[in-house]
């Protein structure tokens, strides 16, 4: 996992910002890299280097470098009583719908009254609702027989729960969690947690009433999934009250980020991706890269072309070629001995290097020296690569292309003066 973890409140507010530090600390040990920090931000909101909360504020060109594929959020989605999102929501949605998984935490009894407003908006979001009493009260849950503390804070066990069936493996090794303040929400997702059916009870219009108070529900969107928790759960009182609570987190992050990574392998099966790949090679080396082809499609849903596959009895071969690598977005040259000797694959990379469309990526098939006009780019060593290697490290370095390319896109968008609303 990569993962952002955004605080309760800005680090100047001292012992009070870092509410989840036992959890934090295991997200770390978990996560391949973990960043923290308050909020995310457009370039033009971000504060000065000297100011004393800059450490707090992500831009949104250090959220798409960084590219974490778990985002978690104490406290709720939003920062103060207006409703403002802590991602902006554009951003919010694309991390989720791109196979992220945004996990809205500690949304419970004060966060809910205090922001109202901005949780009925962003109920579509959420996919969830939380229940409002006479329209005014967030609906609060007791249990006099499990709880921690008080009876507000709720000892929940798995067995008395109500869990879609496809979240249950999230409980595995877990016999309690404690949520503190939890709200009863409604959700058009699954539902993930609930309080205690045989025990918990909501203070409604007319006292008190059993209830086992849905808490926590998923909402997939696109390839990713958006998780509700209306109720306390990272902070550390929470995890003094049941260390379960902390392995439970990681478990749901783990567990939805796997989720996700199919999904976006099966959305990948009937989507194809917008590059189209044009795969230069030698005879010699045809079967290795016609089986990087195959690869490339079925595994990646990444288009190529390659003159085996393309080509057709009677057709012209230089203005086919021609024709593909001007159409091509990566031009990627297998270069080998073989492909040394080929006059064709000099021609082809002529051409490409007269084109400005494609990006060039070379793989090295074995010790062969390559062109000077690619000699100086980054390549894929691939000697002792099988395709399927090969396939993964084209696909994923288009990934990373691409993500830089968003991140200098950010960078160069008009920075708006916050004043006079005039770019500068």
């Amino acid at each position: 996992m990569r993962t952002l973890y955004l605080q309760r409140s800005l680090s100047m507010n001292g012992r009070g910002a870092l509410g989840g530090r036992v959890l934090v600390d295991r997200l770390r040990a978990e996560s391949e890299e973990l960043l923290l920090g308050h909020l995310v931000h457009p370039e033009d909101k971000v504060p000065p280097a000297h100011s004393p909360v800059r450490r707090d504020v992500i831009s949104e060109t250090e959220f798409l470098g960084f590219a974490p594929n778990v985002v978690v959020m104490e406290d709720g989605l939003f920062t103060g009583r207006d409703g403002f999102w802590r991602i902006e929501r554009h951003l919010a949605e694309e991390f989720v719908a791109d196979g992220g998984t945004l996990v809205v935490a500690d949304a419970d009894r004060t966060v809910l009254q205090e922001q109202q407003a901005g949780y009925l908006d962003a109920a579509s979001f959420l996919g969830a609702r939380p229940a409002y009493l006479q329209g005014r009260w967030p609906l609060e849950s007791v249990d006099t027989k499990r709880c921690w503390g008080s009876h507000k804070q709720i000892r929940c066990l798995p067995e008395q729960m109500y869990v879609s069936d496809w979240l249950r493996p999230v409980y595995d090794g877990i016999p309690e969690i404690v949520c503190g303040w939890p709200v009863r929400h409604t959700s058009t997702g699954s539902l993930l947690a609930s309080c205690n059916k045989d025990s918990t009870m909501v203070y409604a219009a007319g006292g008190p009433e059993p209830d086992a108070v849905p808490w926590a529900s998923v909402r997939q969107a696109g390839a990713g999934f958006v998780v509700l928790m209306t109720g306390g759960v990272t902070h550390d009182a929470w995890l003094r009250g049941s260390p379960h609570n902390t392995a439970w987190m990681v478990n749901v992050c783990r567990f939805l980020t796997a989720e996700a990574d199919v999904e976006r392998r099966r959305t990948q099966a009937v989507t194809r991706s917008p590059e189209s790949l044009f795969l230069s090679h030698a005879h010699h080396d045809k079967d290795l890269v016609s089986a990087t082809y195959r690869l490339l499609k079925s595994e990646h849903a990444v288009g190529s072309w390659i003159d085996a596959e393309e080509l057709l009895p009677g057709d012209s071969l230089p203005e086919h070629i021609t024709a593909a690598v001007g159409r091509a977005t990566v031009f990627v040259l297998f270069w080998s001995e073989a492909a040394a000797a080929s006059s064709w694959v000099r021609r082809e990379l002529d051409i490409a290097l007269g084109t400005p469309t494609p990006t060039l990526i070379v793989v090295r098939l074995d010790r062969t020296a390559v062109p000077d006009p690619v000699a100086e780019l980054v390549r894929i060593e691939a000697a002792d690569m099988s395709p399927l290697e090969i396939a993964g490290r084209l696909s994923e370095a288009i990934r990373k292309r691409r993500r830089r390319e968003r991140v200098e896109e950010a960078r160069r968008r008009p920075v708006q003066n916050s004043c006079t609303g005039e770019n500068g």
